[in-house]
Formats: structure tokens, sequence, C-alpha cells
């Protein structure tokens, strides 16, 4: 049962080192790639080593696009256009299942749920 009590409150701490950095990377005006990297290592290890993965396996290029896809999302937080950023992540979720990615697709979905708060 502690033990139990225990994880709950760790998840709550991390759910709120999340949100909390989350708040940080969207208030910044052109974040870089470092900036995400912080974020994404507050997402449950499943998340984040599958974040971590495709990264790292993409082609430059792939990498590139990634960081355009954050940046448009930042973008619509930073001019007030949150439900664009939304909108953004959750096509994204749609698009990362559909290529059999879905421990990416769920890190989209917790970035989308953590924008709605």
């Amino acid at each position: 049962m502690d033990a139990r009590r225990q994880a709950q409150q760790q998840e709550a701490v991390r759910q709120q080192s999340l949100n909390t950095e989350f708040q940080r990377v969207s208030a910044i005006q052109n974040p870089k790639a470092s900036d995400f990297m912080g974020l994404s290592l507050l997402l449950p290890p499943a998340q984040m080593e599958s974040v971590r993965k495709t990264y790292e396996q993409g082609s430059q290029e792939q990498k590139d696009n990634q960081l355009l896809f954050s940046g448009k999302v930042l973008s619509a937080f930073n001019s007030g256009q949150n439900q664009i950023g939304i909108d953004l992540l959750e096509n994204r979720v749609t698009a990362e299942e559909n290529s059999g990615r879905k421990e990416q697709g769920q890190a989209f979905h917790s970035y989308a749920e953590l924008a709605k708060i």
C-alpha cells in the first residue's frame, strides 16, 4: 500500500514537473532542440525512449522536419492559437500510430493533453 502511494506521489511530481517544463518551453521565443530535450526527459521512460530512438535513427532531413514541426507547435502556442497547436499534436498522434509507432504517438498524446491543461 505504501509503495503504491509512493509511486502515485512520484507520478504526481513528475507530471507537475512536466507541466512546468512545458510552460517554460512554450514561453521561449525560438526554442532549440535542447529545450525540447529537457521536456522529453520528463516523459514516462517508455515514451522518452521512443522519442529519443526516433530522433536518433532519423536522417538529418527527418531531424530537421521534427524540429520544424516542434517549432510550428510552439509558434501556435506563442501566438495564442492554442487550439491550432493542440490540433497539430493530435494529428501527429494519428500519423505516428498509423505508421506503427504507437509509443511515439503516446508521447505526442501526452504533449497534447498537457497543452489542454
